[in-house]
Parts: structure tokens; sequence; C-alpha cells
């Protein structure tokens, strides 16, 4: 899935009973490694934030270049609703019925 700032690559496998995360960053991004690292970084904080929200899969992250313009609260709006829109975030909905039902 493309989302503005970066690729959102889901594997529906599960691996275990754990969620994994990996972000991609190549010199083709940029040259500078300074540049590479803060794109690194601004996803990988997106993923911490919201992974409580996300059940166990694969997630593939891959910046694109308009990611070194924004802040971080942006880009973590945009892994939000890119989740959402995968079908793959957990809302607080689906968890309080879980809850009941069990």
């Amino acid at each position: 899935m493309t989302a503005q700032y970066f690729i959102l690559l889901v594997s529906g496998r599960v691996f275990g009973a754990s969620l994994k995360c990996g972000v991609i960053c190549s010199r083709k991004f940029d040259k500078r490694a300074v540049k590479r690292n803060r794109a690194r970084r601004l996803l990988w904080e997106a993923f911490r934030l919201t992974r409580s929200e996300i059940p166990p899969c694969g997630i593939l992250l891959i910046p694109r270049r308009g990611i070194l313009k924004v802040k971080m609260q942006d880009v973590k709006a945009a892994f939000a609703d890119a989740l959402r829109k995968a079908g793959i975030r957990k809302d607080a909905d689906q968890e309080s019925l879980f809850r009941q039902k069990v």
C-alpha cells in the first residue's frame, strides 16, 4: 500500500504470536546517512506508538522523500491511516466486543 510518506507492505502470515516490523532505506533514498536515519527513526517511532493496535503480522516500511519535510505527528497520523486502509489495525470497538465475548 502506498501512503504519502512511505510504502507499507504487510504479510498476512502470522509469525508465531509476534508482531514484526522492518524499515528499509537505501542509498537511493538519499546519499547522506543522516537523512536516511531520520526517515528510519520517524517510521520506527510511528510503529512503536501504534504497536498495541496492530495484530501479529509482518510489516515492511519503505520511506518516500517527502517524509523528511514533515513532523512526527504527521507521520504517525499517516501510518495509522495506512493501517486502517490495509485493514490490519485493531479498532477500540473490536477490542471491547472481544472482551465482552470472553
